[in-house]
């Protein structure tokens, strides 16, 4: 018959207490959970047009465009509506409707508008592209217009763009012709930021043995980004001309006025003749 042994009870405490750190351990286990949330609100792509009267004219031999003379004054008319957009997130005048009436040869509606781009996103504009076909006999002018593809930051505008309708004697419709209708489109589309860069090249600067002497950037393109010269000769320094950096606004040869910015140098020990040439961008 096998005996169970007990074992000692300085054994037997050693286990509790070994079991009492290991259940201790348990529950001195802390714990915190970090969590990563993100929220993304898209901008905006948001234009407008904004109008001006309608100009009506007739051609003189003289080339010019005349008023209306009194008679004819309410032969023919010219109007303008503005309609806004049937989205939501549009603001503004998105259409114009022109509306010419009792057209005569060379009477002319010029309607003249700009585009405003009221959104958080920069656009840039195209030139207005016709719709379908407009009729030979008309010659749709843009007398003047903006640049195509001029890029608009929030409240910029594109600059006037003056849309001139009119036939002549050569070619024409017939009287009381039926209504014609034609028209274009403008495309404002999203545009990631590309700076333009120019270097702008100075007049031929003459500098004494230590003389100063600096060329600016067109307001335009503000922001300086580098410069160089044609200088035979070492320099004895150059710099940025612009808020934060060196000596700006005012220098030894010129006091330059915020925001005007540009770049300035200090020739060598000896007296020359050379440009200065500065790379000028429209953004930073």
């Amino acid at each position: 018959m096998i005996k169970n042994k007990a074992l000692p009870i300085g054994t037997i405490f050693i286990i509790l207490v070994i079991a009492l750190a290991l259940v201790g351990v348990g529950y001195a286990f802390w714990s915190e959970t970090l969590t990563i949330s993100g929220t993304v609100q898209t901008g905006e792509v948001d234009v407008q047009f904004s109008t001006y009267d309608p100009v009506e004219c007739v051609d003189t031999q003289a080339g010019l465009c005349q008023p209306e003379p009194s008679e004819k004054a309410d032969a023919a008319n010219c109007t303008v509506t503005q309609i806004g957009s049937t989205d939501p997130n549009d603001n503004g005048v998105s259409k114009l409707v022109v509306t010419a009436t009792g057209m005569y040869p060379s009477w002319h509606c010029k309607v003249s508008f700009d585009v405003t781009s009221t959104g958080n996103v920069p656009v840039h504009v195209e030139l207005p592209k016709p719709v379908g076909d407009i009729p030979v006999w008309v010659a749709t002018d843009l007398a003047t217009c903006y640049t195509n593809n001029v890029q608009l930051e929030q409240t910029e505008s594109t600059g006037k763009c003056t849309l001139d309708i009119h036939f002549t004697n050569a070619q024409a419709p017939e009287e009381n012709s039926i209504p014609y209708t034609f028209g274009w489109t403008i495309l404002a589309k999203q545009w990631n930021e590309e700076p333009d860069v120019i270097t702008v090249t100075s007049s031929m600067l003459d500098f004494g043995p230590t003389g100063w002497g600096g060329w600016s950037c067109p307001a335009d393109h503000k922001y300086v980004v580098g410069g160089t010269t044609n200088c035979a000769l070492a320099l004895t320094s150059s710099q940025w001309a612009k808020p934060g950096v060196g000596m700006y606004p005012v220098y030894p040869h010129y006091t330059y006025t915020a925001p005007e910015t540009g770049w300035v140098v200090q020739n060598g020990a000896v007296g020359q003749s050379c440009q200065i040439l500065v790379d000028c961008s429209t953004a930073p």
